[in-house]
């Protein structure tokens, strides 16, 4: 079968399963940016030679790492739905391993004492209704290290999102995210 036209007919199926719009349209740009980069024009000429070029690939393009995250996961369940619908003999990505995030992307960012006063002078600024609040909350995720998602978990409602926009608010992100 084409590629082209397994593809269409996995972005139709998951319509017809009412899987989210953003999700069916990332597997039909995802899966269009595959057929496109690696030429391949039937899906049985898909191989592990060719899926591994095309990760390399995408990993050394600039995109996030979730991005590249998202886009394997893609491909992985479009060659999963291929294989269960006899278009393939044998999933090629079956035992690869997923793809990591390089070094250096990610992970905890370390604040300078600049960017610790930033935040304090942010959250304790006049005319800021809460700001004991938003200085002991920044105080407390500086001083303990925990994530926010963990001093303020999201079944908490009213205080998770006051907390998250507190920190929001003080500039406590990661740095151009």
């Amino acid at each position: 079968m084409r590629a082209s036209q397994a593809a269409e007919d996995i972005v139709e199926e998951q319509r017809l399963r009412n899987n989210r719009p953003a999700t069916i349209a990332c597997h039909e740009r995802v899966l269009g940016i595959l057929v496109d980069q690696t030429g391949v024009e039937d899906v049985d000429e898909i191989t592990r030679r060719t899926l591994t070029k095309w990760r390399f690939e995408l990993q050394s393009r600039d995109l996030s790492p979730a991005t590249v995250q998202t886009h394997d996961k893609a491909v992985k369940v479009f060659l999963a739905w291929a294989t269960r619908n006899d278009m393939l003999r044998e999933n090629p990505r079956e035992g690869m391993p997923p793809l990591r995030a390089p070094r250096g992307t990610g992970g905890y960012v370390t604040f300078t004492q600049v960017d610790v006063k930033a935040m304090l002078v942010v959250a304790s600024g006049t005319g800021h209704r809460n700001r004991l609040r938003d200085t002991a909350s920044i105080a407390t995720l500086l001083d303990t290290g925990i994530r926010v998602g963990g001093a303020a978990p999201r079944g908490r409602a009213s205080r998770s999102r006051r907390l998250r926009r507190s920190v929001r608010q003080a500039g406590f992100t990661r740095p151009g995210a």
